[in-house]
């Protein structure tokens, strides 16, 4: 799954403070985010609606709450959980070693390529 560039609109946003910058440590979610490639993060893309499958999001690690993460959605329990996946299973530590976690987890949603 593809991830498109910022667009001028995304950088204007990115401005006024409506998306944040966010740099990729690692390789869990190769081939799909590199390491130090940049993301702008939607911090409130899911205050009117939950997210859905398939949606890559940064989350704060549950065992290191000061850790934000990026790992895709691969599904959402009906008592707002969801369980969470890197693209390079081999070299991501997801929901299969720390569960499902809950959507007040998630940090933001991430919109596109920066720049």
């Amino acid at each position: 799954m593809s991830l498109p560039h910022a667009t001028a609109i995304d950088i204007c946003l990115w401005l006024l403070r409506h998306y944040r910058r966010f740099r990729i440590q690692g390789n869990s979610m190769l081939p799909t985010l590199l390491p130090d490639q940049e993301v702008l993060i939607n911090p409130r893309a899911y205050r009117q609606s939950p997210p859905s499958p398939g949606e890559i999001v940064v989350v704060r690690h549950p065992q290191q709450p000061e850790l934000l993460i990026v790992k895709r959605i691969l599904f959402l329990e009906s008592d707002g959980r969801c369980y969470l996946q890197g693209d390079n299973a081999i070299a991501s530590t997801d929901s299969r070693q720390f569960g499902l976690l809950p959507l007040s987890q998630i940090a933001g949603k991430v919109h596109c390529r920066f720049p």
